[in-house]
């Protein structure tokens, strides 16, 4: 039996399961959990994805890994229709000081 056949193209609940697992096994370890998650198999990027977002929110750049550091950067590459429109934050910085702008504009 294979999960994705079972379930067809909607792999979401399965994708929690293995978020969760990713998270509780790798107790707060960047590299483990990202290892746990992605080892369940399946829809893999958006595990990890997942997984790393909710771990660098929790921490930051100062949780991850240092060897992993030097594979990431500031730039936001995009395929998107709007390239070249100049449309859309440049860097990871820039856009998240839109976001947080907004929150102070329009908080909850």
């Amino acid at each position: 039996m294979k999960l994705n056949e079972d379930m067809g193209w909607f792999q979401a609940p399965a994708n929690v399961a293995f978020v969760v697992i990713g998270l509780l096994y790798g107790q707060g370890d960047f590299k483990k959990s990202l290892i746990y998650a992605v080892n369940c198999g399946d829809d893999t990027d958006c595990t990890a994805g997942t997984v790393g977002s909710i771990l660098g929110i929790m921490g930051g750049t100062a949780g991850m890994p240092q060897d992993w550091m030097s594979y990431l950067g500031d730039n936001i590459e995009t395929m998107c229709i709007l390239k070249g429109h100049g449309r859309y934050p440049k860097t990871i910085t820039h856009l998240t000081d839109v976001v947080m702008n907004f929150l102070l504009i329009y908080p909850t």
